[in-house]
């Protein structure tokens, strides 16, 4: 029989996803190595290798593939994605502006919009005071929303939230592919794998909240690309493809330039498996070179140029701290359930157990490193919690799904609905656990518009803010405005709506100021304040007693 008889016919779910992400890496691989020979990131450019990268992609990985493609697998794959995404922009609309309360958004719309705006990376120093750390962070994530922007011709504060959801609609359909292969040998079909994606939303904190709530951008986009190099060790332990290895390879990039800090857990699975696996030296090298020289030289250029972005390593911030209500109890019982039966009944599950286990070890590794260096906070630790949802999502299927199994064997009148048994469970785990309405955002229409407005009509460093949440103040004063966040005001400012009155009332604001609502403006400074330019709640309003003439940035 010839070798074209063993294709399978149609495009497979899994060429799909790693064209997607192979599109994505290679779009920012391409903008950051055009800016490292001192050319200007062109849209048109950067278009063209998307597309190419893409196409040359579904090619690859559909001749990869072997056996039959299976319509419900494609089918859930799509499915899962597309709802999944959809209702993560619906928890973002009708704005689709970036739904968060913490000040992360704020420094990487910095770094997007100079991108936007120059087609280059920071490079020159006297950008440091408004960029700080995001100088030297792998910036990724940031040239494909700047690029994506470019394309769509519209301002990037408006695509970074799609983006988010696409990506994350996207590892839920990764998840649904992973688990899929993980449980092939179930008579569940293609109905068990779906309880994945489903239960990967039962620790909502997490998944949700990387975006709704921290809104860790670039996080999230590397997420995408570590889930990939799971699946793309899967397919290689199962298929022997080199493929894989390639898409393993182009991921590590992806997952290198958006947040490194994922590569442990990936990396550490496939060198556990080369180790491991049935191999002879020479195919165990020509695999390690294939999958990890690509992030191997990426990781070079980057640290040699950009020396201090180390310090990611012993950053800290804001992050939720693990808890049996953060993941919830039910996800918790099926997840270690999982372990036990991918670790010593069904052999398919070890890959995903070896990689938990890995970011595991990683995250304790980070606890006694951030506690020797005399850190304040387990930050990086406790990020990983993030990224260990998705391979206890997994294994929570592969467990209810073997439960599923089980049913089916030993009562036979249930065969017609054991099938469905995983998913039905993962719906009840899930319950009451997800947000159930669009979300509430700082960052919203009416003030966007008149900040817009502001900024290219009065002095940008002149403006005080009355906001009900500081974070509006913060994103207008720094992104929108364009202020150094290394300054004499902002070490003294606090965004805070109180803070702002009582400057006001005592005679010590400065000549026009941003109000969210004026009716919360309090009677006695209402007779000093005119308004200039309304849309919506939103009003800039001028002093009629300023104190700050010169208005120090």
């Amino acid at each position: 029989m010839p070798p074209s008889a063993h294709r399978p016919r149609g495009v497979p779910p899994e060429a799909l996803a790693f064209a997607s992400l192979v599109a994505c890496a290679d779009l920012m691989a391409a903008g950051y190595l055009l800016d490292l020979a001192g050319l200007s990131m062109s849209p048109l450019a950067l278009a063209i290798v998307f597309v190419a990268a893409f196409a040359v992609s579904v090619f690859l990985f559909a001749r990869a593939s072997s056996g039959s493609v299976k319509t419900a697998h494609f089918a859930g794959f799509i499915g899962v994605t597309v709802l999944s995404t959809g209702y993560l922009l619906w928890l973002a609309s009708p704005s689709f502006l970036p739904v968060t309360i913490g000040p992360d958004l704020v420094h990487h719309l910095q770094l997007i919009h100079l991108i936007q705006r120059t087609h280059r990376l920071a490079h020159d120093p006297a950008l440091t005071p408004y960029l700080l750390e995001m100088m030297n962070y792998t910036p990724g994530s940031h040239i494909l929303a700047a690029t994506l922007a470019d394309w769509l011709r519209i301002d990037a504060v408006r695509v970074v939230q799609p983006i988010t959801a696409v990506l994350t609609g996207l590892k839920m359909g990764l998840l649904y592919l992973i688990a899929a292969r993980v449980t092939e040998s179930s008579r569940a079909s293609a109905i068990a794998p779906l309880a994945a994606p489903v239960l990967a939303f039962a620790p909502a904190v997490y998944t949700i909240g990387s975006s709704f709530h921290f809104f860790y951008y670039a996080q999230i986009v590397s997420e995408a690309f570590a889930i990939g190099m799971l699946l793309a060790v899967l397919c290689w332990q199962q298929t022997g493809r080199r493929a894989y290895l390639l898409a393993f390879g182009a991921c590590g990039v992806g997952a290198f330039l958006s947040w490194p800090v994922w590569l442990g857990p990936c990396v550490g699975i496939l060198i556990v498996f080369l180790l491991l696996g049935q191999l002879d030296w020479k195919e165990r090298a020509i695999a390690a070179s294939i999958a990890l020289v690509p992030v191997a030289l990426v990781g070079v250029v980057h640290s040699l140029i950009h020396a201090e972005g180390g310090r990611i390593l012993t950053s800290s911030g804001a992050v939720t701290a693990p808890s049996v209500e953060a993941f919830g109890l039910g996800f918790l019982v099926v997840a270690v359930t999982g372990i036990l039966i991918g670790a010593f009944r069904l052999r398919a599950g070890l890959p995903v157990v070896v990689f938990l286990a890995v970011a595991l070890a990683q995250s304790l590794v980070l606890a006694l490193l951030a506690r020797r260096a005399g850190a304040a906070s387990l930050y990086l630790p406790f990020k990983m919690m993030y990224l260990v949802v998705f391979p206890g999502a997994i294994l929570g299927a592969l467990a209810l799904t073997w439960f599923a199994d089980t049913v089916r064997v030993r009562i036979p009148r249930l065969r017609a609905v054991a099938a469905v048994v995983p998913v039905i469970v993962a719906v009840l785990i899930v319950a009451g656990r997800v947000p159930r309405g669009p979300q509430k955002s700082p960052v919203n229409e009416p003030s966007y518009a008149v900040g817009l407005w502001a900024r290219d009509n009065v002095p940008r460093a002149c403006v005080d803010y009355f906001s009900t949440h500081w974070l509006t103040g913060y994103w207008l004063h720094l992104d929108v405005f364009g202020n150094p966040r290394n300054s004499d005001r902002m070490r003294a400012e606090s965004f805070e709506f109180r803070d702002s009155v009582g400057k006001w009332l005592e005679g010590r604001g400065l000549p026009y100021g941003f109000v969210e609502n004026l009716a919360d403006i309090p009677r006695e400074l209402r007779p000093d304040i005119t308004p200039i330019h309304t849309v919506g709640s939103a009003t800039l309003v001028r002093n009629g007693r300023p104190s700050a003439a010169g208005c120090a940035r």
